[in-house]
């Protein structure tokens, strides 16, 4: 069969792009005049829910997990208090990834007892979640 026939959607997908990138590439080094990915369609992954976690206690898990240093990492640097903070922060708040890069010191407001995080969301609407 054809070489997409045999391949997931994820890699066609992933095919797609270094086409059109290699492509584009061409086309802004004048080797091309026209990018011909321009009238190839891009394939569509299908939507997908996200998996829940299947565990008696899925906070303590990721903790767990968070806290473990990975043989596998290719450094040797590893910083596991700050993915330990970061995945405390993601179960106790459900704050987005994008608003948790933006944290600082001054994110937390508020005398202790009633601590507040200062998150900026979606469309730059700044909300406070109680700690």
């Amino acid at each position: 069969g054809s070489w997409a026939s045999d391949h997931a959607e994820g890699s066609l997908v992933r095919a797609w792009t270094v086409w059109n990138r290699f492509f584009n590439h061409l086309v802004d080094d004048e080797v091309l005049n026209r990018n011909p990915m321009k009238s190839v369609p891009k394939p569509k992954l299908p939507q997908t829910a996200p998996r829940s976690i299947r565990h008696d206690n899925p906070a303590a898990l990721l903790m767990a997990t968070a806290a473990t240093v990975d043989a596998r990492a290719k450094t040797t640097k590893r910083w596991p208090e700050r993915d330990v903070a970061l995945v405390a922060t993601f179960c106790v708040t459900g704050i987005r990834l994008s608003e948790a890069v933006s944290l600082n010191l001054h994110s937390i407001t508020g005398p202790v007892g009633d601590r507040r995080l200062q998150v900026t969301g979606k469309g730059k609407k700044d909300r406070a979640i109680q700690l």
